[in-house]
Formats: structure tokens, C-alpha cells, sequence
């Protein structure tokens, strides 16, 4: 629902020369006004009730809706750029406040002019001529919970560092995502020696960093799964939470909260998951996992096959069969994968495709997947080079033979080769 709430009565004259060049009213379309343009019908008036060249109104936006362009026409629409004008970028730091907010805007700026986070109430809306095309807007919406002396914070950073750097340099930063007003979370890995500790403090700002630390600065962390550790952060404070002198590293999810200044740490694990015949293709089991190991984004585990062909693919999540599966191609077929040797290494894409192998009943493979390089490989721990490669009869009955990239031949020639005969797959040197 969105109501004008302008009060008022006629619109005075113009008397001053840019007052006489400007229009008599302004149009704020937007999400809120489900984008009809005014040459439609649409838009909410703005007018100048001085005379000055502002332009003033009020309005209800419901919660979520505070995102809008000012058309300078009443004929004005989307195919005409000369009749209205957004921002210059993407106002990712245009939050909502109790204070009024500032950007200057023309016709070639056409971003909309969007309030993340916006929780519903009255907007003001002022819009002044600067003349030559140029308008500035300003915004005022209602008052909101605000954490003394701070200005809304659009962007935090954590950093962390060890303690024999140098001070005024970090290791490495990372952005934190917005989860509302002036909260943040997310999930880092933090790389440990299991010698020094870590060293973790948080900041906002490019031009004018503004830094948080621990209220106390004897705050440890001690990182494990499954426990949840809080402690109360200061402003403009240059301590650092440190971990224990033993840590060796591990994933964490870390949440802040700038409003109550809470900043929140807890180890968790990260996963992908083997789906597929080894686990009766079940999307919701999650029986087959391969954790994060010492390196991000890099997974493995090692398990016994029950079968002779298994099939399967990875996933990064779990209950959705078109969500998150790395396969080896994107459509979904199964691809036989020859275990060459000890060892083989395979490519993996955004994709359905499966991997197929043959003759592993009963052998223990361990999988490595990388999320980052995107391969895959598989190393057979009860692989004996003594005897993999045999000569066999090649004329026998009702052989099919592979080539090692796993296309099948009519017939072998001079080469390795793989035949598969009663289940079985054997490698044969001709």
C-alpha cells in the first residue's frame, strides 16, 4: 500500500529564473508505485510548494519496497533517458536512518536510487534544481535503532593477521555479507600452523577505516565444533581476538552484530557429499560426506566399494537433485572413468553428469575433490602394479574392450587396453 501523505494546499508560483524553467511537479516511480511511468498514469507527485526549486512529499513504503527513479516529466518513460535519472551506482551504502541522506544525481545516472533494508514507514522525499540537469535528492526515513556516534555501516571487513606481522599490515581481509541493519555474518576458513595463534579483529570504511576489537583484550578464542563463543566488541579499538597458541586452522562462521556490538565465533565443518549407487542415490542421506581438509576448498574421504560398477557424482548440498552437483558433464549421463593405475584425475563441471567405474568391488578408493582447480581424483589403495598388467586371450567369448580414456572399441590393436568380461575389468597389453 502507498499513500501520499503531502499536506498542503495550492502550489505556489514560480518567481525565481530556475524556478520558471522547472516543472511543476516531479514523479517518484518505484517499486512501491509498481514502476508505471507517468506518461501511464503512474508516478507520486513532488511538488514545489516555495517556489525555490525543491521539491517535497511524503510517502508510505512498505517494508523491502524502497527502491525508485524521479522522472522530470509528466510524458516522461522508459524509452525517453532525458525525462529521468537514478543514481550514479548501486547505493549499497544508502541505508535507511534516522538521518537525513544526501546523493546528487542527472539524467545520466540511472541506478536506482534503493534503500537496502528498509523497514516499512514514512519516506521523505526532497529533491532540489541545481540547474544544468543536476537535481540533488534527499531522504529521510523513519527512526531506527542506531548504535551511538555511528553512522549506518554498509560494508565490514574481517582481518587477520599473526603476531610476529607487522602492526599496520594484515595477512588478509575479507568481506563480511549484510544480513539487516548493521549485522553481518559469514563462513571463513582460517588457515593455522598449530604453533602461533590467530589473530582476528574487524573494520568498516575505505577512506576512513573505522576498526572493532574486543572489549577485553585477554578475550581468547578456542575454536570447537559445535560451541559458540560471544564476546562484546569497542569501537575504534585496535585488539585482536586471538585464538589458542595451538590451533591449527579450521572453518568458522562468524556473525556481527554492530548494533549490539556482539561479534560471534564458532568452528563449524564443511562438507560436499557422494551421491549415488554407493548410497542408493538418496539426495536427503547425507551417509557418503568428504570434509574440508587442512587446505579451503579442498575435500576428500576414503571408502570401501560394495559394488563392481559404482556410479555417482558430488553435491554441495543436500535435498535438491538440481542444486549444487558437480558432475562430470552437464547433462545427465554417466561417463566411465578408467582407474589407470594407482591413481586417476578427472575434470568436474557445474553439471549431472556421473562418473562410472569398473572392477572396484571390495577396494578402498579414496576421492579428492578441489573445488578451486575442479578435478577430481581417485587413488585405489589396494592397487598392486605387480600384477595389473596381464596378457590375456583377447578372442575370448564376449569381451568389450575400453580405450584408457574410456571409450569403447570394436577391437583392440597394438596398445593398453581395457577389457571388461563377467563383471570383471582387466587391463591387457597387446
Amino acid at each position: 500500500m502507498v499513500r501520499n501523505l503531502l499536506l498542503g494546499g495550492a502550489m505556489l508560483l514560480a518567481t525565481s529564473a530556475m524556478a520558471q524553467d522547472a516543472p511543476e511537479a516531479l514523479y517518484v516511480v518505484g517499486a512501491f508505485t509498481n514502476w508505471v511511468t507517468p506518461d501511464n498514469g503512474g508516478g507520486l507527485p513532488l511538488y514545489d510548494l516555495t517556489g525555490d526549486g525543491t521539491y517535497t512529499g511524503s510517502f508510505d513504503v512498505e517494508k523491502d519496497q524502497a527502491s525508485f527513479k524521479i522522472f522530470t516529466s509528466r510524458e516522461g518513460n522508459w524509452n525517453d533517458q532525458s525525462t529521468y535519472f537514478g543514481c550514479e551506482y548501486g547505493l549499497d551504502n544508502f541505508v535507511w536512518s534516522d538521518k537525513p541522506l544526501t546523493l546528487t544525481c542527472n539524467y545520466d545516472t540511472q541506478t536506482n536510487i534503493q534503500i537496502p533494508f528498509w523497514e516499512g514507514g514514512p519516506m521523505q522525499v526532497m529533491v532540489t534544481n541545481l540547474g544544468e540537469d543536476n537535481w540533488r535528492v534527499t531522504i529521510k526515513g523513519p527512526d531506527q535503532p542506531e548504535y551511538p556516534g555511528f553512522d549506518p555501516i554498509a560494508h565490514l571487513y574481517m582481518s587477520f593477521n599473526t603476531p610476529d606481522s607487522p602492526p599496520d599490515e594484515y595477512l588478509s581481509t575479507r568481506p563480511m555479507t549484510r544480513t539487516g541493519f548493521q549485522t553481518f555474518e559469514d563462513n571463513f576458513y582460517f588457515s593455522g600452523n598449530g604453533e602461533s595463534p590467530l589473530m582476528v579483529n574487524f573494520w568498516s570504511g575505505l577512506l576512513a577505516p573505522r576498526n572493532y576489537g574486543p572489549e577485553n583484550a585477554d578475550d581468547t578464542l578456542n575454536p570447537e565444533l559445535g560451541v559458540v563463543q560471544t564476546f562484546k566488541g569497542v569501537p575504534d579499538c585496535d585488539n585482536f581476538w586471538k585464538t589458542a597458541e595451538n590451533w591449527s586452522g579450521g572453518r568458522m562462521k562468524v556473525t556481527a552484530d554492530l548494533n549490539t556490538m556482539e561479534f560471534t565465533f564458532e568452528e563449524v565443518e564443511d562438507y560436499i557429499y557422494l551421491i549415488g549407487s554407493p548410497q542408493g542415490w538418496d539426495i536427503n542421506s547425507d551417509a557418503m560426506t568428504l570434509p574440508e581438509t587442512g587446505d579451503m576448498g579442498h575435500y576428500e574421504a576414503t571408502f570401501t566399494m560394495t559394488e563392481d560398477s559404482p556410479i555417482f557424482r558430488f553435491y554441495n548440498q543436500l535435498g535438491d537433485w538440481e542444486t549444487g552437483s558437480w558432475g562430470s558433464q552437464v547433462n545427465d549421463e554417466p561417463v566411465e572413468l578408467p582407474l589407470d593405475g594407482a591413481e586417476t584425475t578427472t575434470d568436474w563441471v557445474w553439471g549431472k553428469g556421473s562418473w562410472q567405474l569398473h572392477g572396484v568391488e571390495g577396494c578402498s578408493l579414496t576421492f579428492k575433490v578441489s573445488y578451486y582447480d575442479q578435478t577430481v581424483t581417485i587413488i585405489n589403495n589396494d592397487y598392486d602394479d605387480t600384477t595389473s598388467i596381464k596378457a590375456v586371450n583377447v578372442s575370448e567369448d564376449d569381451a568389450i574392450y575400453f580405450d584408457l580414456m574410456g571409450r569403447r572399441i570394436a577391437e583392440p590393436k597394438k596398445g593398453v587396453y581395457l577389457r571388461q568380461s563377467n563383471g570383471k575389468v582387466t587391463k591387457i597389453l597387446r
